[in-house]
């Protein structure tokens, strides 16, 4: 039986959709844990299948601290919005309907965050994985590494999904950009908006284990954002003015900013204001827009 009064360190958040089918996986694998030390909040947006009697089901069963929030549908990165505003613990870890957790993951984030939790950090990366021993993408080029999100991401292009952990507070003050008639932003907006100010720790151990499934964001990638450019477009923003990007990852952002500009059907003389450096959109038209042909083509 949990005791729902002992004050968590960590909230897993789950935004799901229509996800009735997967989330007892997840839920077992939460149950299984090690360490007990944490809540579940499973944001609801807008489900129209079992989802609601599920997570009633499982809150009956008094095996975890459970909260569930019920929101109309409007894209993953609305309802953790929603969620990450009712978070009270230090850290936040969001873990998707369609994955679920090794047996020692919060146990692994506890121990961990002991040891760093006096440095001005904004978190933990582990890894995550097919299996406990299958890598998801790259692993991080040393263990145990003090570094940058950004520099890491994507100026030394360690590519694959990884397993973030955060200070809640950063995650509060840095809000997903909600943009009407979108239901699509990638959660790298606001972990770039956060690494500009903050390291983190890096951690090659897999404690996240995930199957891409056909109906999920991950695998609709470049589509989903296509239907919804200004968020891309927020996200490119964000290399014209930080230090952190690299020369090649700022003339990358550029020509992907001016691609999902046309898509938004914005004009140039909107592109040159928006971005605040007029010179380099013009300079790059030509490869932004021959990237929007392609690509509207290749993704229609």
């Amino acid at each position: 039986m949990v005791n729902n009064s002992q004050e968590k360190l960590i909230t897993i958040i789950t935004p799901t959709y229509n996800r009735g089918y997967l989330l007892e996986r997840l839920y077992n694998s939460l149950v299984k844990q090690t360490n007990k030390n944490f809540k579940w909040l499973i944001i609801d947006d807008g489900s129209i299948d079992n989802t609601r009697n599920l997570i009633d089901q499982f809150i009956s069963e008094n095996n975890l601290n459970i909260s569930y929030i019920y929101k109309t549908n409007g894209g993953k990165h609305t309802a953790l919005n929603k969620g990450i505003k009712e978070i009270d613990s230090i850290l936040t870890f969001i873990v998707d309907s369609d994955d679920y957790l090794t047996n020692d993951s919060i146990e692994k984030i506890s121990e961990e965050w002991e040891r760093i939790k006096h440095l001005n950090l904004s978190g933990i990366c582990f890894l995550k994985g097919y299996s406990e021993s299958k890598v998801v993408g790259d692993k991080y080029p040393e263990d145990y590494l003090i570094d940058n999100y950004i520099n890491l991401s994507i100026n030394k292009k360690i590519y694959g999904d990884k397993a973030e952990i955060w200070l809640t507070r950063l995650l509060k003050d840095n809000p997903f950009p909600e943009f009407e008639g979108e239901k699509f932003i990638g959660e790298s907006v606001v972990w770039n908006k956060i690494a500009n100010s903050h390291d983190m720790l890096f951690i090659n151990r897999i404690i996240y284990l995930c199957e891409y499934m056909e109906d999920g964001l991950t695998k609709a990638g470049r589509k989903l954002r296509i239907k919804s450019p200004l968020g891309r477009m927020e996200n490119a923003k964000l290399s014209f003015s930080s230090n952190k990007f690299s020369m090649i990852a700022k003339i990358k952002d550029i020509w992907i900013y001016i691609c999902f500009g046309l898509f938004a059907k914005k004009n140039i003389k909107f592109l040159m204001k928006d971005s605040g450096i007029p010179i380099l959109i013009i300079l790059n038209l030509p490869f932004g827009y021959f990237l929007h042909k392609y690509w509207k083509v290749k993704y229609k």
